[in-house]
């Protein structure tokens, strides 16, 4: 009688640690969706950066360091950007299986 107790009660827990373990799982899945979402939504806002000079701008002046600067700045930004974005993927892909044994 007591062997089965114990034996529900450790069933019991186990089922609950799974239950949490899933619901860890589905808000750490949701968040890398969010980040990877943002990513490549900051990605293509500075792709499309590099298409605007503003009218200001001597472009006959050889010292304008601004077109320059802003291009290799904007370069910058796309790539952390994007790989953030295929960390996030990776991870959404393969952290399910190492969440949940």
């Amino acid at each position: 009688m007591i062997q089965a107790n114990v034996s529900s009660t450790h069933t019991m827990v186990n089922q609950r640690a799974t239950e949490i373990r899933f619901k860890e799982l589905t808000l750490f899945t949701d968040n890398l969706g969010v980040i990877a979402s943002l990513a490549a939504f900051f990605a293509e806002t500075s792709l499309d950066s590099l298409y605007i000079e503003p009218e200001t701008v001597a472009k006959d002046n050889p010292k304008n360091m601004f077109s320059t600067v802003c291009w290799a700045l904007s370069a910058v930004t796309i790539s952390l950007n994007l790989l953030t974005l295929l960390v996030s993927i990776y991870t959404m892909l393969h952290g399910p299986a190492l969440a949940i044994p």
